[in-house]
């Protein structure tokens, strides 16, 4: 196609004897310009009117910037028969050569025309442009969303997947195109899209789009996938360059999608999941939950055995601890238990108390060392019973612990009378029989009495401990008003043995000795009313001190089970006990074993085929990741959901 053609302008005079360039254009060289491989150019002659003129024609082009050579043909106009290369051109005549060439390469080619004449020889330059068109953005059809749907177990492509794309020519020009470059593979959303990491770029594979296509043509080629794509959505840019200019480029789109198969497996395992929480959360949970607490208490009854002074609470703390391990071997075999686990703290709690009550009750000495035999005695008994009978050994350890709890007032009874009577003793002594009070003689027999065992059989109306300790008490205050008259009266016995001791002829020592006694018993009789130190000070006036009847002091004998400022105190723990919820599944008859795996199966199918219609089916990139974890948990969650397969309670 001739783009620009010289053009014959209006014969002007010229001078004689020349050649004359007809043309409009402004210089000697002649050009052209094309868009397709076969271009034209002409340059119109007149030749001086005397004389004829040679035209000779250069044979081929040369490209302007390689080593290229086109052939170039030449044709006179009007035409005449000459030999190629050389031309005839008459006096006066005037002709348009016409050259043309086949220009697959754009560029500039130049060749020449050269007239010979009367005037000499004139060269005129001829150059022809080759330019290609350039191809439109819509040269590439849009391609379609592809879907790649992976075998199972396959969870990544393993083998190349083609993408065809389809270009088409809609101009009314030949285009000429390049090779299409293929981009990386993106990945990610739509809005945030990454370059996706694969072994092997995609490559454009049989390349049908290569060089010239004619107005009205269509050609494709195939964009070869990488190996190794995992389930997601991918897009590649696809770019192809025009020769001539403009581009084309289309993004393909690729939806990836795993199995229907794994999705379903896949949910299936969620399923189970599910069913292995719910197991735990009703059955294992609440039974590892009662296993604790028995191990708690088969731990702290083993520890009281190993620690405990009594023989009867060690024998029936090991009897708690077989029991409590027969009890955990019925709990793991998802038998009933034959005894609730509150019934087994009960009696630990029980068993710590009397065992703290008997360890107190030992710790007492000397003559309150039997005070309380009877009674452990009788808790020993309840406790080496057969048969464990809580409310006997409750009511023994209830009658201990009261007795124990006023055994301090009676302790402090005791101790006080000891006191007062110390400081009558000697008095007593001295008076005899007319010193022995009905409040000495009922104090005493109180004293005496006071750590008798306690039977414990014996209905009293209450605590025989504290019973003692106020009768005694109420004894001593008795016994303690009587210390000014009986002061009195070893002050009168001394003044009558002194009276009596002056009758007889007494050398001066001894007479100044009983004077001295006698202002000293006159002094002591001036202080009124008598307190216990004037007695004891008249009881070393009458040197009679030698012996003493009635009750020696015992203060020193008196046990001391707890110090005078202290309490008798139990510490008994306070261990709260919850039983364990939940309960164990008996065994299951054979035949319902397979109805229940045959009830499963079907409920597990279902739930599977849910599964896969929800997930999978509205998902075309089902596989990645995120969407195997979200089947797995939709699953677990259908699962936690529904309750236990299989069973008539769901």
């Amino acid at each position: 196609m001739i783009l620009s053609l010289a053009a014959v302008a209006a014969l002007a005079a010229a001078p004689a004897g020349a050649i004359e360039k007809v043309d409009n254009a402004a210089g000697d060289t002649v050009t052209a310009t094309t868009t397709t491989a076969n271009g034209r150019a002409s340059i119109t002659l007149k030749n001086d009117p005397d004389v004829d003129a040679e035209v000779t024609v250069g044979t081929e082009f040369r490209h302007d910037t390689t080593e290229v050579t086109v052939k170039a043909e030449w044709i006179k106009y009007p035409h005449a028969a000459e030999p190629s290369g050389v031309f005839k051109l008459k006096a006066g005549e005037t002709a348009t050569f016409e050259v043309s060439g086949e220009f697959a390469r754009p560029g500039v080619y130049e060749t020449f025309i050269e007239v010979s004449g009367k005037t000499g020889r004139l060269r005129y330059p001829v150059r022809i442009t080759r330019t290609i068109k350039a191809i439109d953005a819509a040269f590439l059809l849009e391609p379609k969303l592809v879907h790649i749907g992976l075998t199972f177990p396959d969870i990544a492509t393993s083998s190349p997947y083609l993408v065809r794309l389809t270009g088409r020519n809609a101009s009314g020009d030949t285009v000429e195109v390049d090779a299409p470059l293929v981009g990386q593979m993106l990945t990610g959303s739509t809005d945030a899209k990454t370059q996706a990491a694969t072994s092997e770029a995609p490559v454009v594979v049989g390349n049908g789009c290569a060089g010239e296509v004619l107005a009205g043509q269509s050609c494709v080629f195939d964009v070869e996938l990488p190996r190794g794509l995992s389930p997601g959505s991918y897009w590649v840019d696809v770019l192809l360059p025009g020769r001539g200019g403009g581009q084309s480029a289309r993004t393909v789109s690729v939806d990836i999608r795993a199995s229907a198969w794994l999705a379903g497996i896949v949910v299936a395992l969620g399923v189970a999941l599910g069913a292995l929480v719910t197991d735990w959360r009703t059955t294992g949970r609440p039974t590892v939950n009662r296993r604790i607490d028995l191990a708690r208490l088969r731990e702290d009854a083993q520890k009281l055995a190993q620690e405990t002074g009594q023989l009867s609470v060690g024998r029936r703390a090991r009897q708690l601890v077989l029991e409590l391990k027969a009890l955990d071997i019925e709990i793991v075999a998802g038998k009933e238990a034959s005894t609730k686990p509150d019934d087994y703290q009960q009696r630990l709690t029980l068993l710590t108390r009397a065992n703290a009550l008997l360890e107190t009750a030992a710790q007492a000495k000397g003559e309150a060392a039997k005070t309380f035999i009877p009674l452990t005695q009788q808790l020993s008994a309840a406790l080496d019973s057969t048969e464990w009978k809580g409310e006997t050994i409750t009511a023994a350890a209830d009658k201990l612990s009261f007795e124990l709890s006023g055994f301090q007032s009676l302790f402090d009874a005791a101790q006080r009378y000891d006191k007062v009577a110390a400081g009558l003793a000697p008095a007593i002594a001295y008076l005899g029989v007319d010193g022995e009070t009905a409040e000495w003689k009922d104090a005493l027999g109180l004293r005496q009495a006071a750590f008798e065992p306690i039977m414990a059989g014996v209905a009293d109306g209450g605590v025989q401990t504290v019973t003692r300790a106020k009768a005694l008490a109420d004894a001593t205050d008795k016994l303690e008003k009587t210390t000014a008259p009986t002061a009195t009266k070893v002050l009168g016995k001394i003044e009558r043995e002194i009276a009596g001791a002056l009758k007889p002829q007494r050398s001066a020592k001894q007479k100044s000795k009983l004077d001295d006694l006698q202002r000293v018993l006159t002094d002591l009789k001036a202080i009124q009313p008598p307190t216990t130190a004037v007695l004891a000070r008249a009881v070393d006036l009458s040197q009679v001190l030698q012996s003493l009847s009635g009750l020696e002091s015992v203060a020193s004998d008196v046990p001391v089970i707890l110090g005078a400022d202290s309490a008798l105190v139990f510490t008994v723990p306070d261990t709260t006990f919850q039983p364990a919820a939940g309960a164990s599944l008996g065994e299951l008859t054979e035949k319902l074993n397979v109805w229940d795996w045959i009830a499963n199966l079907i409920a597990l199918a279902g739930i599977a085929s849910v599964g896969v219609l929800v997930l999978w089916v509205t998902n075309t990139t089902w596989g990645s990741v995120q969407d195997v974890l979200l089947a797995l948990l939709a699953g677990a969650g259908t699962r936690l959901s529904i309750g236990k397969i299989g069973t008539s309670q769901h």
